[in-house]
């Protein structure tokens, strides 16, 4: 019941004395002054109908009504002090009354009825604000309470957040628990409140927002509110949660990013593949239309009375021939336009869903199916059975074709969808039909009707807002519209249908619920009924086409977008296969025969003299040259030593010049034809003040800004300009800029410059001047930008969602400029940066899609962080070093050769996308850069892709469409394989089975690239010595090896290598250390290049070869006998058995078997080593030394510790006649007597024995001692035995240590065992 109008006095007097008495206070002092003491008054547990009597507490601070049947707030006018009030648990609708109370700061009206905020803006203290459980639909009435804290919306009935609470810079806690709230992307604008630390959405007292079911609903907002202390009650403030939530996002954000740039680089080469297709059927038409050109002009320069008018029929023909090639030359261009248009539309939409995706943290998806899909399949025949051509008879369709179809996955849309639809099938009505049938019986899957303001993407996303959304279960009908507004745009039949070609249609699950038939176009909901429908009758299909309208928005759900174009005879096909075939057709398209005339054949000049100048005018003197036509000659210059003053019209159509020098200081010349020539510039006309006539079309011009500029200079009268058919960079910026620029035009192009087109043309060309007031209308002065999951660059990022801007525009002060952080100028078709001098603070900055030819003018702007150029003209890039701070930087699009970054760079993004990049040696400074985009560049070699081997940080590479020499998938494993930090590659996510095929592949192998990685880029010619010990290598392949021409010696000790594949081409190399490997054979045919050794030999040059301890057992499969120059040969610590295989090494002079399992020297393998001078056999099996006989030269023999037992083995060394060193140690004969004395006295060129050195007066006392013996053993024994027993010989036993190994020569000393070494070292 609401409160009563009119007040009783008697009655408020008894709610008084209530109010007095739970109280405490004495109601009969109140007139005394009693209730100035009072500060707090509470109310519960009775019926208090109305505030009353408040005028006797003027100090009261505190007033506390709880579960009152109160309507209204009145009363408290007297109470300026109040500080806190609580009025809850009421019926309160409207909030009022609290005007007065200006020292309010916490307010308290939960349970109530209120259904709006009002009424607060007086309150500029409150800090503290509960209005929860009540009915409000909306924040709002908020705006002045600046210092709120803490403010309480739960329970309410509010769907979105928007922007109301942006201004509230000192909220530290809000409960929105139990509302309507449904977008992830809505809570986002709660990143404007920087103190915001306790949030409830989910809080358990209340419902659930429909939010707080969708996935990642904590992630995503701990994300973008990083303050955050408590979620829904829940502590979320540990640094390991925030560094979670803060990896997952990256690990998002990259993903995205690299799809978007693989579409964008996808989306490049198809573009470019259409232009160079286009450039190839241009030149076909430019060939045909030179000659017609070629014929008009020597027709209108030879023309004489005589001759007029049959000269006039000829270039009227001519021109017509011109006219029709011209034509189809602008339809090639507008194929090649309509193609890439719709490239880009196609991008733009993909590119839209996926950043869907990302930015609803998962909740929204955009599926594409296939044949192997069941659902497309179903769609697809769907769309089949219900289309008829019928309706579309005018327009000639035969059919339709699929393009795709997508399958969308919202969550929030689903959910509402179940959600209403339980509400309904709850209601009595349909609980009775359940009983009979299914709830699937009323669902059905119809196609939503297109309408001018259809925006497929945002219907998906965000579902139908409509009250009555027009469905329909037939194509034609949902298509209609679109095509009747095809069909309004005029144009014939073809024009429609190219316009109208390619569709998209909605296909969505519909609850129809009850349902009844209408007549009328426009139907209104009757009494009941959830959606009516009209029939459309039966066109060419058995089902019944109907339209419906569902009155419901909420029971239509989007769950397919199908893609279709239709299929007609009179259309040419897709324009992208026109061009294609125009560009696959070979020679000119080649005029009539009766359309081109012969041309009298006449002398062409190449250089210019007084005579030709004369000849050509047919004047006696230069004074008299008017007229100057040097039509189709071969002129590469037009150089005068005296100049034409008088001269009005020059005409050098089809010459050869390449530039405009020496048209200068002709004060009368008026018309210039320079058609038709190689002129890449205007650079060189100088004071030409009459000049109004100029036509530079048909030649290789470029910067329409630059040439302008010398036209303002040297022709300020100029009125008619032809620039047509030239390659200008940015083209769609040409006309605007040469008329804005050259504001005398009459005529461009052949086309008259309307007064109109010239103004719209003036004033783009100006607003692409910088001025302070332009860059402050696109500025923004956000402190830091906010989290986001958007993957536009910043400053494009703000310039669309923020709301922080300079406000004083008109009057830009210092102050305002200082402010500035973000500036976003793209598309404006800006040259120069200009005024940045201004904005000392600027720290993230676009100027995306603009003529830009260099960044000067933002050098003062050292805190720049992020810089975007993409889509310039830019082949420099200077003053990069004066921005300490960038972090972000995306050039891609430009004509850049070389990036230069100081090494202290904190860059983490670059992109350099398209560009003509050859060189990364300038990027391996940085040190801190995570992603690289390096596409469609000028690389040719991986190994330039080891200069990013120093980038620790670096996560994803993008090196796609590059020139690399090899495939796409070698290039690949190449990457992962070197780059071992990379997640990412070419926008791919690299699998682990991918890092094991490359290390598969590539490990262990020594080539070209490993030695520049390893010896920093060094010439290979240079090289003479290289070491690469330890290294895990399997394979070798250094080719070409003619690059290591002067390669001398190799190691590759301790490695895995099985094979001398790939070194056998090294022809120069002498020194080669295969020690510690696992050598089997010298060649495996599948390691060779060409599958089959060189015919001229292997290693031609090799003198020293080491393989020790490899573990070879047989020296066969080695074919050691193949190197021919081989001196030395180091075969220790393997398991030899036998020697064999040495056969035909007449060169070899040293061999050391040290360490095997030899037990003896077959003679068969050692007859060819003649050569042989010093023989290690040491730590053998040997038991006799036969057939010792074949090394005749040898000089030094090791054969120590050994198994010779007998002395008669020792007689056998007698056959070595120039053996200088000797070594027996440790064999059990070395242990008896006298044998040092019978080799020293019997090898007479013996100079060490034992390591030993021997002494003459050794040799002396030996002979004595032998001698001596012998006459003991004549006197002694009978003959017989005195020659059947040898002496005996007592030698001394020398450790082992002792033992020397000879010396080798220098250039292999490196590779000497260490016992080998200390051998030499103690005989030296």
């Amino acid at each position: 019941m609401a409160e009563n109008s009119e007040s009783n006095p008697q009655d408020e007097d008894e709610i008084l004395k209530e109010l007095c008495t739970v109280n405490g206070i004495n109601h009969n002092r109140l007139n005394t002054g009693e209730g100035t003491n009072v500060h707090c008054l509470e109310i519960f547990f009775f019926g208090f109908p109305k505030i009353v009597g408040m005028h006797h507490f003027p100090n009261l601070t505190s007033l506390c009504i709880m579960n009152q049947k109160i309507y209204k707030i009145s009363g408290l006018e007297s109470c300026r002090l109040l500080e806190e009030l609580w009025i809850c648990e009421g019926c309160i609708e409207k909030i009022e009354g609290l005007q007065n109370c200006t020292n309010l700061c916490h307010l308290h009206l939960y349970a109530n009825k209120i259904s709006h905020i009002e009424g607060l803006s007086t309150l500029k203290k409150l800090e503290k604000l509960w209005l929860n459980v009540n009915k409000i639909s909306a924040i709002e009435g908020l705006y002045e309470l600046s210092r709120l804290k803490d403010l309480n919306l739960a329970g309410n009935i509010i769907p979105t957040i928007g922007h109301h609470l942006d201004q509230f810079t000192e909220l530290q806690v809000l409960n929105l628990s139990g509302n309507k709230i449904s977008s992830l992307k809505d809570l986002v604008n709660l990143s404007s409140l920087p103190k915001l630390h306790t949030l409830s959405l989910g809080d358990p007292q209340y419902l659930l927002n429909p939010v707080c079911r969708l996935c990642n609903y904590s992630s995503y907002l701990l994300y973008h509110l990083p303050s955050l202390r408590s979620l829904d009650g829940k502590e979320v403030s540990s640094p390991e949660l925030q560094r979670l939530v803060k990896n997952l996002v990256s690990k998002k954000k990259h993903y995205y990013r690299m799809k978007l740039h693989r579409m964008g680089q996808g989306l490049h080469q198809q573009c470019q593949r259409i232009k160079e297709m286009q450039m190839v059927a241009h030149n076909r038409m430019w060939a045909s239309l030179r000659p017609l050109h070629l014929c008009i002009k020597t027709l209108q320069s030879d023309q004489t009375s005589a001759i007029e008018e049959e000269t006039a029929k000829k270039i009227s023909l001519l021109k017509e021939k011109v006219q029709s090639l011209e034509q189809q030359l602008e339809s090639l261009n507008k194929s090649c336009q309509r193609c890439i248009t719709g490239l880009k539309r196609r991008s733009g939409e993909e590119a839209s869903y996926w950043m869907s995706e990302l930015e609803s943290g998962g909740n929204i998806k955009f599926l594409p199916g296939d044949p192997s899909h069941s659902w497309y399949k179903s769609c697809v025949e769907l769309m089949m059975s219900r289309f008829s051509a019928l309706e579309m008879q005018d327009l000639g369709v035969t059919g339709i074709q699929m393009g795709g179809v997508k399958r969308v996955e919202n969550r929030f849309l689903y959910n509402q969808f179940n959600d209403k639809l339980e509400k309904i099938l709850e209601q009595p009505s349909y609980c009775k039909a359940l009983q009979q049938r299914s709830y699937k019986q009323f669902l059905d899957y119809l196609f939503l009707v297109w309408s001018p303001d259809l925006d497929v993407g945002r219907v998906c996303q965000q579902g139908l807002k409509t009250p009555c959304v027009a469905l329909t279960n037939s194509p034609m009908s949902a298509e209609g519209p679109r095509l009747q507004q095809a069909r309004e745009g005029g144009g014939g039949t073809l024009e429609v249908l190219r316009e109208a070609q390619w569709g998209q249609l909605v296909l969505c699950k519909v609850f129809m619920g009850t349902s009844a038939e209408t007549t009328g176009d426009s139907p209104t909901q009757p009494p009941g009924v959830d959606c009516v429908y009209k029939d459309r009758g039966k066109c060419n299909s058995e089902s019944q086409q109907r339209d419906w309208w569902v009155f419901d928005h909420e029971l239509v759900l989007p769950e397919y977008i199908l893609t279709f174009c239709y299929t007609s005879p009179l259309l040419p096909g897709d324009p992208l296969e026109q061009v294609l075939q125009q560009s696959q057709q070979s020679g000119p398209v080649m005029a009539d025969s009766d359309t081109l005339f012969s041309l009298p054949s006449r002398p062409k000049f190449s250089q210019l003299s007084e005579s030709v100048i004369l000849q050509a005018a047919n004047v006696s003197s230069l004074a008299q040259v008017h007229t100057l036509c040097l039509h189709d000659n071969r002129l590469t210059k037009f150089k005068l030593t005296t100049p034409l003053l008088a001269l009005t019209k020059l005409v050098l159509s089809f010459n050869e010049l390449t530039s405009m020098e020496d048209i200068a200081n002709m004060p009368n010349l008026e018309y210039v034809d320079v058609s038709f020539n190689k002129l890449t510039t205007l650079e060189g006309m100088k004071s030409l003040p009459k000049l109004t006539h100029l036509d530079v079309s048909w030649n290789s011009l470029t910067s329409y800004y630059g040439d302008t500029t010398i036209l303002l200079k040297s022709s300020p009268a100029i009125e008619h300009f032809s620039g047509c058919y030239n390659p200008w960079e940015k083209m769609d910026l040409y006309r605007t800029v040469v008329l804005g620029r050259l504001k005398t035009l009459k005529e461009l192009d052949g086309d008259r410059v309307e007064p109109g087109d010239a103004a719209n043309a003036l004033r783009q060309f100006v607003s692409s001047h910088l001025s302070i007031t332009t860059i402050l209308s696109h500025a923004h002065t956000d402190a830091t930008p906010p989290p986001s999951l958007s993957l536009l660059p910043t400053a494009s990022f703000l310039n669309k969602e923020s709301r922080h801007r300079p406000i004083q525009l008109n009057s830009p002060t210092n102050d305002w400029c200082s402010l500035v952080t973000s500036v976003c100028l793209c598309g404006m078709g800006i040259r120069h940066l200009s005024a940045f001098q201004h904005l000392p603070n600027l720290k993230w900055a676009s100027f995306a899609d603009n003529a830009l030819v260099s960044i000067e003018g933002l050098e003062t702007c050292k805190k720049l962080e992020e810089l975007v150029l993409d889509s310039n003209l830019l082949h420099t890039l200077d003053f990069l070093g004066n921005f300490p701070e960038l972090q972000y930087l995306s050039i891609a699009h430009n004509h850049i050769a070389h990036v230069s970054i100081k090494a202290s760079s904190k860059l983490t993004y670059l992109n350099v996308m398209d560009n003509s990049i050859s060189s990364l040696s300038s990027m391996k400074h940085l040190q801190a850069v995570t992603e690289l985009y390096l596409s469609s560049n000028m690389l040719d070699s991986t190994r330039e892709l080891f200069h990013l081997k120093s980038l620790s940080q670096l996560s994803v590479l993008d090196i796609s469409s590059n020139p690399i020499g090899q495939t796409q998938q070698a290039t690949r494993l190449f990457v992962i394989y070197h780059l071992t930090t990379l997640k990412a590659l070419d926008g791919e996510a690299i699998e682990s089975d991918e890092i094991a095929a490359a290390k598969e592949k590539l490990g262990g192998r020594l080539n070209q690239d490993m030695v520049l990685e390893q010896l920093n880029n060094v010439p290979f010619s240079s090289l003479k010595k290289m070491d690469f010990p330890n290294c895990s290598l399997k394979h070798v392949d250094l080719s070409p090896v003619d690059s290591f021409s002067n390669l001398l010696s190799l190691n590759l000790e301790s490695n895995s290598l099985t094979s001398f594949s790939g070194l056998i081409y090294l022809n120069q190399l002498k020194v080669l250390c295969l020690n510690h490997n696992r050598v089997e054979v010298m060649i495996r045919s599948r390691d060779l290049p060409s599958g089959q050794p060189p015919a001229e030999g292997v290693l031609r040059s090799l003198e020293v070869l080491h393989l020790a301890y490899n573990g070879i057992n047989d020296l066969i499969p080695l074919q050691l006998n193949k190197l021919v120059s081989l001196k030395a040969l180091f075969l220790q610590g393997n398991e030899i058995v036998l020697v064999e295989g040495l056969d035909g090494m007449k060169s070899l002079t040293e061999l050391v078997l040290d360490r095997n399992k030899i037990k003896t020297l077959e003679n068969s393998s050692l007859l060819s080593l003649r050569s042989l001078r010093e023989l290690h056999i040491e730590e053998n099996r040997l038991k006799e030394l036969c057939n010792f006989s074949s090394f005749v030269n040898l000089e030094r023999l090791y054969i120590g510790m050994n198994r010779i037992q007998d002395f008669g083995e020792v007689e056998k060394l007698c056959d070595l006649p120039q053996v200088m060193e000797l070594s027996l140690i440790s064999n059990p004969v070395s242990r008896r007597l006298q044998h040092r004395s019978f080799l020293i006295t019997t090898l007479p060129s013996l100079l060490s024995l034992d390591g030993v050195t021997i002494t003459p007066e050794e040799r002396q006392a030996a002979q004595a001692s032998l001698q001596d013996q012998q006459e003991e053993l004549e006197v002694v024994q009978p003959p017989s035995m005195a020659a059947a027993v040898p002496p005996q010989l007592k030698v001394m036993n020398i450790p082992l240590g002792q033992t020397q190994l000879p010396m080798m020569a220098q250039h292999w000393k490196p590779y000497e065992t260490k016992a080998v070494h200390e051998k030499r070292k103690a005989r030296r």
